[in-house]
């Protein structure tokens, strides 16, 4: 199972759990607390593209494109999140038809949300903050099929504070 192949990892309140300029090596399923998924601009102008929380998860970009990503994640409280690397979720999804069909639609979606984005913010002088996607939770009989997530971002290069097994099921980590 995907839960049986992810590492957990805590952050503190302000900790990035990715960095613009970074590849993506996993995705990421949050068990408790809560992050912001955003980008910076070359004037240093947040524009925030997803606060995400218990259930949500991001990272699946990752699983299909290896180079850097622009985007930021950090916890705005203290977060606890389960990783699975991109070769762990590549495994789950080659023996779960259901999964991978999940990760096209949830890059879909993203890809669809990025467009409206950029749509939205060429036509205002501000971006982002006001309409806040949320992801669906993640199905705990699967771990991850329902899960759909920003589509960017990874754990940072930190490792996980406990080498175990982690539950996919927000709140019982």
């Amino acid at each position: 199972s995907l839960a049986s192949r992810s590492s957990r990892a805590t952050f503190s309140a302000g900790e990035f759990l990715h960095e613009a300029g970074e590849p993506m090596s996993a995705v990421t399923f949050i068990s408790s607390g809560r992050v912001k998924v955003f980008r910076a601009s070359r004037q240093g102008k947040q524009q925030t593209i997803a606060l995400l929380g218990p259930g949500d998860a991001f990272g699946e970009i990752g699983v299909v494109d290896l180079g850097a990503q622009d985007l930021y994640v950090e916890a705005l409280e203290k977060t606890v999140v389960c990783r699975a690397s991109r070769d762990a979720f590549l495994q789950v999804c080659s023996r779960d038809p259901a999964l991978a069909i999940r990760l096209a639609e949830a890059m879909g979606e993203k890809l669809h949300e990025a467009r409206e984005i950029d749509i939205g913010c060429s036509r205002h002088a501000h971006c982002g903050s006001d309409a806040l996607p949320r992801a669906a939770p993640i199905d705990s009989a699967t771990g991850s099929s329902a899960a759909r997530s920003t589509g960017s971002g990874h754990m940072s290069r930190r490792e996980p504070e406990e080498e175990r097994p982690c539950s996919l099921d927000p709140g019982t980590d």
